[in-house]
């Protein structure tokens, strides 16, 4: 097995990621854009109140956490399912389902340039 990819920067140092607070959930396009019927009364809206950055909780690490999924209004899932959508080719949904474990369909016991010989092109 391959050794996990590391990161670094030109001078070689380590480079590690981390998770930042862009914004507080209140403070996101969607909830703000939420809270206006038209896009008039949003630009108002703005112009008003004046809704600035909160630099208390932007780009603050977060620690560990954990995934949580949220619904269209930004409030927790509880309890989320999950589901396969299936599309025609003009993408509209014509089915959903419970998703199913297929094995790859993929056979390399046969495939040249997996087993270390060089595959010639034309």
């Amino acid at each position: 097995m391959a050794p996990p990819m590391q990161f670094q920067t030109e001078a070689g140092r380590a480079v590690k990621t981390a998770r930042i607070i862009k914004t507080p959930l209140p403070k996101t396009y969607s909830y703000l854009r939420s809270r206006c019927s038209d896009d008039r009364e949003f630009a108002r809206y703005l112009m008003e109140a004046d809704p600035e950055i909160d630099t208390e909780a932007a780009g603050r690490y977060t620690g560990p956490t954990d995934r949580a999924l949220l619904d269209a209004r930004g409030q927790l899932l509880y309890a989320a399912t999950e589901v396969e959508v299936v599309r025609d080719q003009s993408g509209r949904e014509i089915e959903r389902r419970p998703p199913v474990e297929m094995p790859a369909n993929v056979d390399t016991t046969d495939t040249p340039g997996l087993d270390g010989q060089d595959v010639q092109t034309p």
